[in-house]
């Protein structure tokens, strides 16, 4: 893959591990509202953590976002 990127003329290996920390930050945000079972497993999603109202659960309305309390799908 790196010698690929070189003769394309893109950035060399090196600099693609700065852009996958950069890639990091923009999705760090989203695993905060990511709850794991004890096999490290993610069960659930808050999207809008630490707002727990919303929540996306494979076990309830086919994993569909819903409010919380209700189960409505948003």
């Amino acid at each position: 893959m790196a010698s690929a990127i070189e003769e394309a003329g893109q950035t060399r290996l090196s600099k693609l591990v700065e852009t996958e920390a950069v890639f990091r930050s923009m999705i760090e945000p989203l695993y905060r509202g990511v709850v794991f079972n004890e096999g490290d497993r993610a069960t659930l999603w808050y999207p809008d953590e630490p707002d727990r109202s919303v929540v996306i659960d494979p076990k309830r309305k086919f994993g569909s976002p819903i409010i919380t309390s209700e189960a409505i799908v948003t």
